[in-house]
């Protein structure tokens, strides 16, 4: 059967006519060729009016746009950027950006390879700053608000955030209740300091994976939330970090032998000069702010490695301004035979 190959730019879905035998019943779908064609059986379930077919390259950024969104879905697509093809495949040295509002799902009739860099991560929390697709989340906590130039606390999702640093002066920030991984959803941002409304990081996006036979990720699948702003004057506060965001994986058999990861942001530095929050780098600690700030440090954000919670942020000292609280850990779902030696943060559940 010829290829087709979908190329993000262009915007527009090519499709492939089946021929005999493609119109059989998927196993386990229960539909005839009339369809409708449908796939997943855990978060998220899509069906097609025709079998997804063709063997897409990924490339650009997906912001949700449609078309090349939704093409031949009958249900389950509402509220989704939904890619669809036999097979799917971001190659080796190809970066694909999913941002805008909806969370991005990706279904193969057969087989997902993600050799390349498939990122929905947030960076930045300020005006024009990059949003991974279903970023903070509508229904994310929010906890207490600092003041007297207190640090803004980390985001919480799968665990809390960390709590934002004083001012030398009144209580810490604390973070809000964590959420749950029942739908589909991206991370939580992190809380603004007080004083001038230094930015909070924003949460990671949502990436979920369907295929038949085999999802393989030797490459990378990022989906971390963004650090915090650093205080720009004596007596601000840090904004806290952002927390990871969700990335489900379903399939027969699911091999990360790379990175998959929806890690938390680190939290802004407090006071004039503060450094911003770092973000996670494969599957490691994003960082909080911290060097020529003359206030408090944030708070590390939350990774595998570290528990999974935003680590507390410091305080200001010579009322040089609060640091941010880390943002937590966001969620990662596999259903399917695990396999393969990769770097997975947090770990799957």
């Amino acid at each position: 059967m010829g290829a087709c190959r979908l190329v993000a730019l262009a915007l527009i879905a090519v499709g492939c006519r089946q021929i005999a035998g493609l119109d059989d019943p998927l196993p386990g779908d229960g539909t005839g060729s009339s369809g409708p064609f449908c796939y997943g059986e855990h978060l998220v379930q899509v069906c097609f009016s025709a079998e997804p077919s063709g063997d897409l390259q990924l490339m650009g950024n997906f912001s949700g746009a449609s078309p090349p969104c939704n093409t031949n879905v009958t249900s389950g697509g509402d509220g989704f950027c939904v890619i669809s093809g036999a097979t799917i495949e971001v190659a080796s040295g190809i970066t694909v950006t999913a941002t805008g509002a909806p969370p991005f799902v990706l279904v193969a009739s057969d087989s997902i390879t993600i050799t390349g860099t498939l990122d929905a991560s947030s960076h930045g929390g300020g005006t024009g700053s990059q949003m991974g697709a279903g970023a903070d989340y509508a229904g994310c906590m929010t906890g207490s608000s600092p003041s007297n130039g207190g640090g803004g606390e980390g985001g919480s999702f799968a665990m809390l955030g960390g709590s934002g640093g004083t001012n030398g002066s009144g209580s810490p920030t604390t973070a809000g209740a964590t959420i749950d991984a029942a739908s589909l959803h991206g991370g939580c941002p992190g809380h603004a300091s007080s004083g001038s409304e230094i930015r909070g990081g924003h949460g990671g996006g949502a990436i979920y994976m369907i295929a038949t036979n085999t999802i393989s990720v030797p490459g990378v699948v990022d989906a971390s939330g963004a650090g915090g702003s650093g205080g720009d004057d004596p007596g601000t506060g840090g904004g806290g970090g952002g927390t990871g965001g969700m990335i489900g994986l379903e399939a027969s058999t699911v091999n990360v032998g790379g990175f998959v990861f929806a890690n938390g942001g680190g939290g802004g530095q407090g006071g004039g000069n503060g450094q911003s929050g770092k973000e996670s780098l494969n599957g490691a600690v994003g960082a909080g702010g911290a060097g020529s700030g003359s206030g408090g440090d944030g708070g590390d954000g939350g990774a595998d490695s570290n528990g999974g919670a935003g680590m507390n942020a410091g305080t200001g000292t010579g009322g040089g301004g609060g640091g941010g609280g880390g943002g937590s850990v966001g969620a990662i779902l596999i259903f399917g035979t695990e396999s393969g030696s990769g770097v997975i943060s947090p770990a799957a559940s």
